[in-house]
């Protein structure tokens, strides 16, 4: 019983520390707005503390095997296990930077489910 509580204070201390540091949002300049803008796109939050560009691809639904081969990314569908062979389907958006939850297609093979919060 006393690891679990060491456990869990370990746990608190290092979670207080992390949103002490990340308290500040980091958002887009008014420059990136503008050429967001240009392509198409605006801005979003993709992780709770970051902004990013997020705009239309034109190669959505297209078979793909890599990421290489899409404007966006290659997707496998959700669930998908990883290292499984797969044929996937390009992303309806692209961002800078990603965030939510994906499971690409890499040289064929699904990663796995995976979240960026």
């Amino acid at each position: 019983m006393s690891r679990l509580m060491l456990a869990i204070a370990i746990c608190c201390v290092c979670f207080r520390a992390y949103a002490q540091s990340s308290t500040r949002d980091v958002l887009l300049t008014a420059q990136q707005r503008a050429a967001c803008k240009a392509k198409g796109g605006k801005p979003v939050h993709v992780r709770f503390y970051l902004e990013s560009c997020l705009w239309p691809t034109t190669d959505a639904g297209k078979a793909c095997r890599d990421t290489d081969a899409c404007q966006g990314i290659c997707e496998a569908p959700f669930g998908t296990a990883d290292g499984k062979r797969v044929e996937g389907k390009c992303s309806a958006q692209a961002a800078d930077v990603r965030g939510g939850c994906v499971n690409e297609v890499v040289a064929g093979k699904s990663t796995g489910d995976f979240c960026a919060e």
